[in-house]
């Protein structure tokens, strides 16, 4: 009975004498905890505690729980000490008895695959539960992307209602819920599934962590601080700022310490490869906002238990001997695994548990080994347009001879024919979706110098200075510019609502909704003759591709069958491209009725190629309508869509220390 309570009761310090010292009290305490590696390590250390109180009582118990001990006390305490000693020793004894030493767990390493006729969406996150049993993870599944749980101890995963949209999961202590962001929100859902609550508002987030008390740490927006919020729900506190002298851009990543009051972060200086990149890893009081130098390195982090901080660095995850009180790290690194991915995000794609699993993306740097290339309708390749590099947020210009893109922070113009790059941008801001003028002179793109969007323009040479072109009082990425040059059309997110589609006039400076639901509306393109606008929309439950007239909400028509997302208009107004769930590129066609409606053909197939996803712009099309620009993964550098899963993985690093 007595073993018995030992293992499932939790102990009763209490029930100790008024007077029984603190450091008593608190060496029973580690002799008794659950968890074996948390209890006291060695019966040695016991005796050594226990002879310094012989060797000077009074300094060791100067306080009780209920405040002084009195001299009486001290003098009865003297003669208790051998009988308690005793005791404890034999507690301790037995104890050491009944906890065998455990078996060094082999190495063991395997595969996770996504959910049938899904993709594991792994520059979103993935998370292993604390006790290493489950792998959460994001998959698009219809054209959209929501949570899936994955027992280790089963084949199957099953995905979480609710969770559309869904970034950057993260566990609960307990392991008993999960964090997620979705939508310009800040979740939590029932591990086992259930209603979802939002907790705070997030536009931009950059990763979060729940610690013990119901606290989470999360980064709301890419560009700003950190901020805590009860994982109950109420308003959320910002707990840093960003050092504007040392040019830091975003703090990010958090994890918890095992304290729990200190935090792990990253405070981003540069986009993840940008040169002259100064990011550190640092640690954070949660009691005072002080912060110390942990490491100089551009990645997401984690912390092992067995007392290691995980990281990457050029396309390797390394491992560090980390003592979390001191929040020092020692040693050299040791390399765990190598092509790990990693994204422009600096998010280093892998997971630990505290039991020591660990789980990875094998593959490329995100967007790094991809060239362009021209494609014809039947999915023949006519040639290289440009050799592999990055080229995040393309679009081919009017006249289909050059192509505008961001590489980092900067917008940049490659001319096909003769193979050359000019740059755009030069300052430090972001750049974001290059949008050609109707005249392709001149480029508009979105960046980030309000608290809102600002959109501005500068021709295509990078000649001359910026122009101020709107500023959104919210976060919006522009994506469109109409023919005629009058308006500008971005996605925004809304207020009550998620992803919609704004319609922005230059000449009035007035933005006005265009699509605006509670559901998420995205990828806006104009017609040809700046009637209508395509777009994708997730009403339906999946992805799908709508038409809308620009002036008038009341009618729309649903282009895709089976779903799809990414619209593009042909030359002439008579077709609309599309990406559709198995990556093929489709075409519909469309014709203007005398009403002015529109009727919508059949979609039909032309070639099949993994298509990127929109963040990278899926493809472009010709003037004529018969070529078609496709960001093209070299099949050397293509990743799979399983996840590497190792358990034990400590065991690499001992075989490297040998």
């Amino acid at each position: 009975h007595v073993l018995a309570s030992v293992l499932k009761d939790e102990v009763e310090l209490d029930a100790l004498p008024d007077n029984t010292p603190l450091r008593l009290r608190e060496l029973i305490g580690s002799c008794l905890r659950k968890k074996p590696k948390q209890r006291l390590q060695a019966i040695g250390d016991a005796r050594i505690v226990l002879e310094d109180y012989l060797a000077d009582p009074e300094q060791l118990s100067t306080r009780v729980a209920g405040g002084e001990a009195p001299t009486s006390r001290l003098r009865g305490w003297r003669l208790l000490v051998p009988w308690v000693s005793a005791a404890l020793l034999a507690v301790v004894a037995a104890a050491a008895m009944m906890i065998r030493p455990e078996a060094v767990r082999p190495t063991i390493q395997s595969s996770v695959l996504p959910p049938e006729e899904g993709r594991i969406e792994t520059e979103q996150g993935f998370a292993l539960s604390p006790d290493g049993t489950r792998l959460v993870f994001v998959a698009e599944d219809g054209g959209l992307n929501r949570l899936w749980v994955r027992p280790l101890d089963s084949l199957t995963a099953q995905p979480l209602s609710g969770t559309e949209n869904a970034r950057y999961p993260f566990w609960s202590p307990a392991g008993n819920h999960i964090g997620f962001f979705a939508d310009g929100k800040l979740k939590r859902v029932p591990a086992t599934g259930g209603s979802t609550q939002d907790l705070a508002d997030a536009s931009e987030p950059r990763g979060g962590a729940w610690g013990q008390g119901e606290r989470i740490v999360f980064s709301p927006d890419y560009r700003g601080g950190l901020w805590a919020v009860s994982a109950a729900g109420g308003e959320a506190r910002q707990l840093t700022e960003l050092d504007q002298d040392r040019g830091e851009k975003s703090h990010r990543w958090p994890v918890f310490l095992p304290d729990g009051g200190r935090i792990l972060f990253l405070a981003q200086t540069d986009e993840g490869g940008s040169a002259g990149d100064h990011s550190t890893v640092e640690v954070l009081s949660l009691a005072d906002g002080s912060r110390n130098l942990v490491l100089a390195v551009n990645s997401s982090v984690a912390f092992a238990p067995s007392g290691s901080l995980l990281y990457w660095r050029e396309g390797s995850l390394y491992a560090q001997h980390f003592d979390a009180r001191k929040a020092a790290v020692s040693g050299e690194p040791i390399r765990i695994a190598q092509e790990v991915g990693y994204t422009m995000n600096e998010i280093a794609l892998f997971t630990i548990s505290e039991e020591g699993t660990l789980a990875y993306y094998k593959g490329a740097i995100e967007g790094r080994s991809a060239s362009l290339e021209w494609y014809d309708r039947g999915g023949r390749i006519l040639g290289e347009a440009a050799p592999v590099g990055v080229y995040r947020n393309f679009q081919v210009s009017p006249d289909g001879r050059r192509v505008a893109y961001t590489d980092g922070l900067t917008v940049w113009m490659r001319d096909l024919d003769r193979g050359t790059a000019a740059r755009v941008t030069y300052d430090d801001e972001d750049h974001m979706y290059p949008v050609w003028s109707p005249d392709g002179k001149s480029l508009a793109f979105t960046t980030s110098r309000t608290a809102g969007s600002e959109v501005q323009r500068k021709l295509a040479s990078g000649l001359g200075e910026e122009e101020q072109v709107a500023v959104f009082d919210r976060v919006g990425y522009l994506r469109a510019w109409s023919p005629d040059g009058q308006f500008l059309v971005y996605e925004t997110l809304g207020s009550g609502t998620e992803w919609d589609c704004w319609l922005y006039s230059i000449d009035d400076d007035v933005s006005r909704p265009l699509v605006e639901t509670r559901f998420t509306d995205v990828d806006p393109s104009f017609s040809p003759d700046g009637r209508f606008v395509a777009y994708t929309s997730s009403e339906s439950g999946r992805a799908a591709v709508y038409v809308i007239p620009v002036g008038d909400q009341s009618r729309k028509w649903q282009l895709s069958i089976d779903g799809g997302w990414s619209p593009i208009w042909g030359p002439d107004g008579t077709e609309i491209f599309f990406v559709d769930p198995d990556e093929r590129l489709m075409m519909a066609s469309v014709w203007e009725q005398e009403t002015g409606g529109l009727e919508v053909g059949i979609p039909a197939v032309l070639f099949q190629r993994p298509l990127q996803p929109a963040a990278f712009s899926s493809f472009g099309v010709s003037p004529d309508g018969e070529r078609f620009l496709v960001y093209n993964a070299p099949e050397e550098s293509s990743s799979s869509d399983s996840l590497i899963l190792v358990q034990a993985w400590q065991g690499i690093v001992r075989g490297q220390k040998r």
